[in-house]
């Protein structure tokens, strides 16, 4: 079985430009094996990007034999801005490599830092993200099974996994005259849908 990732459509408090983290993973996919799992960065404009026509390398995620039941559960990160993607990643890999940051500084900034994290040893790469941390704000899943499954879309939305706030604000009046007091920025509750992501499945 082969997975990409075709779109992700965030909506608030995600709806923002930026890079995300997505991390997919196939739980219990065969005998022996308790999990796969695969991370992929992706720009987003307004918490939405649409990969149909993307190159293989952008969008490939998972390409495993699957056999009888099992789970995908998919998770993103907050949109963030280029240029603290690579301090965003860091943190992740610091919960599992130590001296993550000194790898990265030694390593060639000829790809993308996602990628430069599926060149670590699988094993490694799991430690690193086995924890649900907060970093992660948006998770969904699906029971699936080797016996139905078939071509096609899958549709998995997402929902937070903790409270966030939308802390983006629409600028007021100049005029101290006209000035309004600004009111506090909305909260979106753990368990909020916040949008989904489109896997394809090939076979």
């Amino acid at each position: 079985m082969l997975l990409t990732l075709e779109k992700i459509d965030l909506s608030s408090p995600l709806n923002r430009n930026g890079k995300v983290l997505v991390m997919a993973e196939l739980i219990l996919p065969r005998p022996a094996i308790a999990l796969r799992r695969a991370l992929l960065e992706v720009s987003l404009r307004q918490g939405k990007r649409s990969l149909g026509k993307a190159s293989f390398f952008e969008k490939a995620l998972l390409k495993e034999r699957v056999d009888g039941p099992f789970g995908l559960r998919v998770a993103v990160t907050e949109p963030t801005a280029p240029n603290r993607f690579g301090d965003l990643l860091s943190d992740i890999l610091s919960t599992g490599i130590k001296n993550a940051g000194d790898i990265f500084a030694r390593m060639a900034f000829t790809t993308p830092p996602a990628r430069r994290i599926a060149m670590f040893p699988s094993d490694a790469v799991a430690e690193a993200i086995q924890d649900t941390s907060p970093k992660y704000v948006a998770e969904g899943s699906l029971d699936l099974s080797s016996d139905t499954l078939t071509d096609g879309s899958l549709n998995i939305p997402i929902h937070l996994n903790q409270t966030l706030r939308d802390s983006r604000t629409v600028s007021g009046p100049r005029s101290r005259r006209n000035r309004r007091p600004s009111s506090p920025s909305p909260s979106f509750r753990k368990g909020t849908l916040s949008g989904s992501l489109t896997l394809k499945v090939t076979l």
